[in-house]
């Protein structure tokens, strides 16, 4: 009768583990990608993606859209993150987007990113260019 408790206990700690990694948030590996992208885009407007936090949940951050079913980051609403006003249109000292920052992304479907003042592409490293 013991070890079916025993049983029990083991089943109920490993289902409720498996639940919480499923519907609990985004994946860490995407979390720490959206970071890491907020950190090479904020120059000089600090401010940009401030929702963007080094915890929670990154499917409830303004600009991220998940599915609802892998919890992957399907779509990226970051337009007008930078502040455009600080720039001409003729005269811009941008951002040299990484594209390698979207490499965590494996369910990415949507890039938006519109005035942003993207200056040039930079290689990959160790990767080759995306097909977005």
């Amino acid at each position: 009768m013991k070890e079916k408790w025993v049983g029990a206990i083991v089943m109920l700690v490993f289902v409720s583990g498996w639940l919480c990694s499923c519907c609990c948030g985004c994946l860490e590996e995407e979390r720490i990608a959206l970071l890491n992208l907020k950190h090479s885009i904020s120059p000089p407007n600090g401010n940009a993606l401030a929702s963007w936090r080094g915890h929670g949940d990154c499917c409830k951050w303004v600009g991220v859209e998940c599915d609802i079913t892998t919890k992957r980051v399907i779509q990226l609403f970051i337009n007008y993150t930078r502040d455009w006003d600080v720039f001409s249109s003729f005269d811009c000292e941008g951002w040299y987007l990484n594209s390698s920052l979207f490499l965590p992304f494996k369910e990415l479907k949507g890039l938006f990113l519109g005035r942003n003042c993207i200056s040039g592409i930079m290689k990959n490293e160790g990767h080759s260019f995306l097909s977005l």
